[in-house]
């Protein structure tokens, strides 16, 4: 029987043979032509039936021919064809159509009654038919003959008479083969049995109840054959498994009922289950069907009894039975590569039912953690430090453990990270700052099919800063070796190398000698030259330990050079931890002068008709490791040293100096003179020559003119000279230029001037003067003159004065006796215009006047003298006085002669006239026979007798006058008897000069006698 579903509205157009209707409620009708059918409505064509199908109001000729034709039928065993009648009334049975609404003969009994479905006739007895439908093939079988030959109606007619007693039912056991029901057969049940005495198309009811008392009943009819098939359709659901009864009833045309009970068994479910053994699931769930097993153990339960078939991507792998216990397990004998498989086991089991179970494992054998590369200088001491790294084959959200532990394997620190969606793990703010040992991170991780990872890095350490000195260059290369602080970690097989970066080093623009230092990296080791000459060679060890070998100093001008050098360590799986390498190169001893450098002493005495005085200083530098520059030997600190020079207040004959440095290696000291041009004092020169890797230098000084020492001989001028190496290192040393005064003016011996009293005198001498290395600026008397001390003029005391260069000495009365004035050149100029009391001796003075010169520095002179004799002038000259006295007879009166000395005065005026004390001429004389006594005083004379009678006297006065009495006559006895007094002039400086006064007493004159 065809059958055909329909979708949209439509409508047999055109019908042929037996085809029906089954509506959606399930009621069966059969079709005719012009029949509207509606979507969900099923057509059903008996063998030889078709039909054409139309849409809604179209013309049927135009639509396409949807007849279902079945197939031919089949001749039965005796070659007659089959009725197809029979076949579909069978096929509506099949498909749970009641017979009864569409047939009104039964399938089997008398010929009356199978008439109308054209060929089945026979007894009600004749047998059944059994429907067997197994899986999608369906068995018609009739259990009684089918065979039909008409039997004349007499002999139906012979048993018109006969009561019809007995009718039978009979439920066909086993239902089924196994008289299960499973879940196949649930999806389309037929129960089937036979009647007997039962006619064709009486209805039979039949009735599936399960243990739970759900029923199903369904009511068809007896088919030709006696045989009736009852169809339930799909019992899944509707009944629950177990044994199910079944209730057969019917009734005969007579009205005899029958009924039978049987058992079956319904079986539909069935359950098989795969899934990962215990020990293959290694997963962080039972349900994640991860495992790193990649022979994993399958296992899985089903009914006892039931047989599984194992397969892989289609490919059976085994086929097993579930054991006794409900358990079935399966080892992969050979390995899975990682990634994701699906495995599927069918079960069927002696029911016949059939279950399935898929299973998506993912086998993971591996999975991966790594730390990014690490740089040393920010992590070691950092506080705020971050550490990150990747994963593979690890799930986002699995954590990372991070741990930091010492050169021992002894922890540190310990934290954790959670893996990202991108596989990144990383922690930040991590405080290292209180590690101060080298340590190692390591980094581990388990993913959820149970797989660990660890990552360890080599050791992060303070690599050990070698100190190297280029002094220790003067005695050959230098060799040290120190320490990375580094090892190879959990991973093992360390690896030190220079990073390919080492721009840290080259941007330091190292030189040596004068030349570039370039860089060459074979290997572990690094190799700096310049010039062609290697200047050091460092050298890494995977032992964590390195070494310098340093061959030539650089050009620095730092105490300490830091050369930063980029490393880079990696273990056996290519971590990196990236870390500097720190050398300090300590700079050579700076250069040294071999001495101190000599002082220079001039002195201003050479001062010649302007010829220069010129001093040296000569010294050699000696170099340490580099070699000195010739150009770099200079006058250093040179604003400092002209603050202090020009500050200083140093002057060349009173002309402030001023002083500046001409280049580098010349300093001048000048003064603008009156008309502005420049005058130079001193002048300081450095001069230098290269001796091999040495500087000779020297400093000429050239005086050419005095300096004004001012309180001091010495003047000290302080200079600095300094040299540099080639690398910038320099040395200084102090200079000292000593500039001593020159000798200081000298006076010399005055050959001295002689004058005489006598009017205004005047003379010139010459004290010889040398001036010495500074300009005179003084020579002046000393204030003090002891040739002046007790001096006297006219008898009286004179006086002196001092201004400077002059010298005035004054008589008791201020008058000037005595002018000296001096210049610088030592000449000086004598005026007398008085007279001094020249001793009587020598009737000369010898006036040794002090005089003292001073340059211009203040420098003094030693004394000198200026010898001045003064001779006493002409003496005073006076006549003798010749007198003549007569005498008289008249003694009563005296006789009296008198008058005035001729007197020419000398130089000096007269200090007095006096009488000789000495009067050898006024001796011998007696009057009146008695001896004349003479007593003599300055301007008395008095001759007198015994008794006292005075004879005669004699006067003379300091003005010149003079007088002689004769009071008693003199016993003379002859007219030749004189009296002769002798008197002196005294001038004022103790000249004298003698003279007589004679008076010839008697009657003779008087010769006077011879001066």
């Amino acid at each position: 029987m065809a059958e055909l579903q329909i979708e949209k509205s439509t409508v047999i157009s055109q019908l042929e043979g037996s085809v029906f209707v089954i509506s959606a409620d399930g009621s069966v009708i059969r079709a005719k032509a012009g029949m509207a059918l509606q979507p969900g409505d099923r057509l059903q064509a008996a063998q030889g039936g078709h039909f054409q199908l139309a849409k809604p109001g179209s013309d049927p000729a135009g639509e396409q021919d949807m007849a279902a034709k079945p197939e031919p039928t089949k001749p039965a065993a005796d070659g007659q064809p089959s009725d197809p009648e029979l076949a579909s009334l069978q096929e509506a049975i099949r498909q749970g159509i009641d017979p009864t609404e569409l047939f009104q003969e039964t399938a089997a009994g008398n010929a009356a009654a199978a008439g109308n479905i054209g060929g089945v006739a026979g007894s009600s007895s004749g047998g059944f038919v059994v429907v067997d439908r197994t899986n999608d093939s369906t068995l018609a079988e009739a259990g009684f003959d089918t065979d039909h030959a008409v039997q004349p109606v007499g002999d139906e007619l012979l048993f018109s008479e006969e009561r019809d007693f007995f009718a039978a039912i009979t439920i066909t056991e086993p239902q089924t083969s196994d008289n299960i029901i499973n879940a196949d057969e649930a999806a389309g049940v037929i129960i089937r049995g036979v009647v007997d005495d039962v006619e064709v198309g009486q209805p039979v009811t039949v009735t599936l109840i399960d243990q739970a008392g759900n029923s199903l009943t369904v009511t068809t009819v007896v088919l030709p054959g006696l045989v009736w098939e009852a169809n339930f359709g799909d019992v899944t659901g509707k009944l629950v498994d177990g044994p199910l009864q079944i209730v057969a009833n019917t009734q005969d045309q007579a009205g005899n009922n029958a009924s039978d009970t049987g058992q079956t068994l319904l079986d539909t479910i069935t359950t098989i289950t795969l899934d990962l053994a215990d020990e293959s699931d290694t997963g962080a769930s039972q349900i994640d069907a991860l495992t790193r097993d990649n022979t994993p153990l399958l296992q899985g339960k089903g009914e006892p009894g039931a047989t599984v078939t194992l397969s892989l991507g289609g490919s059976v792998l085994t086929v097993l039975t579930v054991d006794a216990a409900g358990n079935w397990q399966y080892q992969l004998p050979q390995s899975l590569a990682d990634g994701q498989y699906q495995f599927q086991v069918n079960s069927v089991d002696i029911a016949g039912n059939r279950a399935s179970d898929t299973l998506v494992i993912n086998v993971d054998t591996q999975a991966f953690i790594d730390i990014d590369d690490l740089d040393t200088a920010a992590l070691f001491g950092n506080s705020r430090a971050t550490l990150s790294g990747s994963t593979s084959n690890v799930e986002a959200g699995q954590s990372v453990i991070i741990t930091l532990v010492d050169s021992n394997g002894q922890p540190l620190l310990t934290t954790s990270a959670q893996v990202g969606a991108d596989g990144r793990w990383q922690v930040s703010g991590l405080d290292l700052s209180g590690i101060n040992q080298s340590f190692e991170v390591r980094a581990s991780v388990t993913d959820l099919a149970g797989n660990s990872a660890s990552d360890g890095a080599p050791l992060i350490g303070q690599s050990e800063t070698l100190m190297l000195s280029e002094a220790g260059l003067a005695g050959g290369s230098i060799t040290a070796t120190g320490s990375l602080n580094t090892g190879a970690g959990q991973d093992g097989n360390l690896q030190v190398q220079f990073a390919a970066d080492q721009s840290a080093l080259e941007g330091l623009g190292l030189v040596s000698h004068g030349a570039p230092l370039g860089y060459t990296i074979n290997g572990h080791t690094l190799t700096a030259s310049a010039g062609g000459a290697t200047v050091f060679t460092l050298s890494l060890n995977n032992d964590g330990s390195y070494r310098i070998v340093w061959s030539q100093s650089l050009d620095h001008g730092q105490d300490v050079l830091r050369l930063p050098f980029n490393l880079e360590y990696r273990d056996s799986d290519g971590d990196l931890v990236k870390a500097p390498l720190v050398i300090n190169l300590v700079d050579s001893n700076p250069p040294n002068f071999d001495v101190d450098l000599p002082p220079i002493t001039l002195t201003e005495d050479a001062f010649i008709n302007g010829a220069a005085v010129v001093g040296e200083s000569r010294f050699v530098v000696k170099h340490g490791v580099d070699p000195l520059l010739v150009d770099s030997l200079v006058f250093s600190n040179q604003n400092s040293t002209l603050t202090t020079l020009n500050g200083s207040g140093l002057a060349s004959d009173g002309h402030p100096l001023t002083f500046e440095f001409a280049g580098d290696r010349t300093l001048v000291g000048y003064y603008l003179d009156g008309s502005g041009q420049r005058v130079e004092v001193l002048r300081a020169e450095l001069k230098a020559e290269q001796q091999g890797s040495d500087l000779a230098g020297r400093v000429v000084v050239t005086l050419t003119g005095p300096l004004d020492h001012q309180g001091s001989d010495m003047l000290s001028l302080d200079l600095q000279v300094s040299a540099n190496e080639i690398d910038g290192d320099s040395t200084s040393a102090n200079l000292t230029l000593t500039v001593n005064d020159g000798s200081d003016p000298a006076l010399g011996i005055d050959k001295g001037v002689a004058l005489q009293e006598g009017g205004n005198q005047s003379i010139d001498g010459q004290l010889p003067v040398t001036v010495g290395s500074d300009r005179l600026v003084s020579l002046n008397f000393e204030a003090s003159q002891p040739a002046l001390a007790g001096l006297t003029s006219q008898g009286k005391a004179t006086s002196y004065e001092v201004q400077d260069n002059q010298l005035i000495v004054k008589d008791w009365q201020g008058k000037t006796i005595l002018t000296v004035t001096i210049g610088l050149d030592g000449k000086y100029s004598v005026s007398l215009t008085g007279v001094f009391d020249e001793p009587e001796a020598t009737n000369s003075l010898n006036l040794g006047l002090k005089v003292q010169g001073s340059d211009f520095d203040g420098d003094k002179s030693n004394l000198g003298t200026l010898n001045i004799t003064i001779t006493d002038g002409a003496l005073p000259q006076v006549n003798p006085v010749s007198l003549t006295l007569t005498e008289h007879s008249n003694w009563q009166q005296g006789q009296t002669l008198d008058g005035d000395l001729t007197i020419t005065a000398g130089t000096d005026p007269l200090a007095s006239i006096t009488f000789d004390a000495n009067q050898p001429g006024l001796q011998g004389f007696t009057s009146g026979k008695q001896a004349v006594t003479i007593t003599v005083a300055d301007h008395l004379i008095e001759g007198r007798t015994p008794d006292g009678k005075l004879v005669f006297e004699l006067t003379l006065g300091n003005d010149g006058k003079y007088s002689f009495t004769l009071h008693q006559p003199l016993d003379q006895g002859s007219a030749d008897s004189l009296l002769k007094a002798g008197f002196t002039l005294l001038d004022s400086d103790g000249d004298r000069v003698s003279s007589t006064i004679t008076v010839a007493v008697g009657m003779v004159p008087i010769r006077p006698s011879p001066p």
